[in-house]
Parts: C-alpha cells; sequence; structure tokens
C-alpha cells in the first residue's frame, strides 16, 4: 500500500508512538509500571542536587567586555609596540648580510618574550605584583587580571620551554668556545629567564622579597591622625 513513505506521509509513525508514549505514562500515572523514586518508594525528604546553570546573557556580556578590554589594553601600549617593529627593523637593515645575526635574534627573543608575559599577564596571571609600577602608569593596573592561569599561559610555557631546549641543543652542536656557542648560549640564558619570569607570575613568590633590597622605599602619602573608628587601628 506505499510501504513506509506512504506510511510516513499520512503521519502513521508518529501517530503510533504518541499512542504507546501516553499508554506509557497512563500505566506509570495509576502506578502499573514502577519507577523507582518517581512513583513508588519516594525519598520522605529529596536531597537538592546542585546543577550549573549557565546564563547565556551573562557569559556573551562577559565575551564582549573581554574584547573591549583587550582592545583598549592593545591601544594603551600600541605605540610602544610601533616603535619596537621600527627598532627590529632598523636592526634587520643594518645587520642584513653580516655573519653575525646573534643581534637580531636576541631582540626577537626579548621582544617575542614581552608579549608572551603581556599575554599572560592581561589573560591571568594569579601572583601578579604591582608594587614597583611608577605612580604615572597605575592606569596600566586596570588591564592586569589575577586569575587562573589558562590555556594562554599553558601554551606560552610550552613554546618558551621548546624554544630553550633548541637552543641549548645548537649551542652544544658548535665547537666549545667558537661565537656561535656563545651566541646560541646567550639566546638559551635568555629564553630560560623568560621562563622563570612566566613562572614567577604564578607561583607564590613574592617580588619585593626579591627585589625590595634594590628599589628606593616610595614616598609616604600624607595620613591623617587615626581615631578609635579608623579599621586599620
Amino acid at each position: 500500500q506505499g510501504g513506509m513513505t506512504k506510511a510516513v506521509a499520512a503521519g502513521l509513525p508518529k501517530r503510533l508512538i504518541e499512542e504507546s508514549a501516553t499508554r506509557r505514562q497512563a500505566s506509570v500515572d495509576r502506578g502499573e509500571t514502577v519507577i523507582v523514586g518517581v512513583n513508588k518508594y519516594r525519598l520522605e525528604e529529596e536531597a537538592k542536587i546542585d546543577t550549573l546553570e549557565i546564563d547565556n546573557s551573562a557569559v556573551r556580556k562577559g565575551q564582549v567586555e573581554l574584547i573591549a578590554r583587550f582592545r583598549a589594553g592593545v591601544a594603551a601600549v600600541l605605540h610602544h609596540e610601533l616603535a619596537i617593529i621600527a627598532h627590529a627593523g632598523l636592526i634587520v637593515w643594518l645587520s642584513w648580510g653580516a655573519a653575525n645575526q646573534f643581534a637580531l635574534w636576541t631582540f626577537l627573543i626579548l621582544w617575542g618574550m614581552r608579549i608572551s608575559a603581556k599575554l599572560v599577564v592581561f589573560t591571568g596571571a594569579p601572583n601578579l605584583v604591582d608594587q614597583f609600577m611608577p605612580r604615572h602608569l597605575d592606569y596600566m593596573k586596570t588591564y592586569f587580571s589575577r586569575r587562573a592561569p589558562g590555556s594562554v599561559f599553558a601554551a606560552a610555557l610550552v613554546t618558551i620551554t621548546t624554544v630553550s631546549v633548541l637552543l641549548a641543543f645548537t649551542a652544544f652542536g658548535h665547537p666549545g668556545g667558537s661565537h656561535a656557542s656563545a651566541g646560541f648560549l646567550l639566546l638559551t640564558a635568555l629564553a630560560i629567564l623568560a621562563v622563570i619570569e612566566h613562572w614567577v607570575l604564578i607561583l607564590p613568590v613574592r617580588d619585593p622579597s626579591l627585589w625590595g633590597w634594590a628599589m628606593k622605599p616610595a614616598p609616604q602619602a600624607n595620613t591623617t591622625t587615626k581615631t578609635k573608628t579608623d579599621w586599620r587601628a
């Protein structure tokens, strides 16, 4: 009589499924079909189950704010980055065709590690310390994030560690005492320092305990006389 195609067109499978579901639900409601915890053997007090509720509007708002914050952060340092790019171009021009390219490579490694550290600070650096920032740069603190480290930190750490290992192998692959060995060892040391710098942003090692001895004490701000209601008392 037309097979399944005609039956689907006539709505037969849908009707049969609905009838079966209705009979099943009626059997559950009458108690003929037992479902433990639903129509039989229910607890006197149901335990509260924590469920994850996601507010899509809040998520979207947070993403929009993050993008706006990223754009503002880029705008705040864009002139510095453009100046660095100009200097990089100058170094490339001055060293073009030279046998020794370590000046350019040193500059590029320092620049790359600088960008990497900025991204980590922007996305999540729980141990970030800003006590040593000059007062006129206080506005930059609004771009810092002390959230738990995420994928950006992991990717940066893996990349820098890999670069360090490759540079070390390259250095030891040249004769000891040669300019190539010394140059690659310098690059390796800089890359390892970058790894340490990234870890310091995460681990509970306070910068003041490391560098406080070399810093001048900050000028004391004018303070008012404490009273008994002063929360600092």
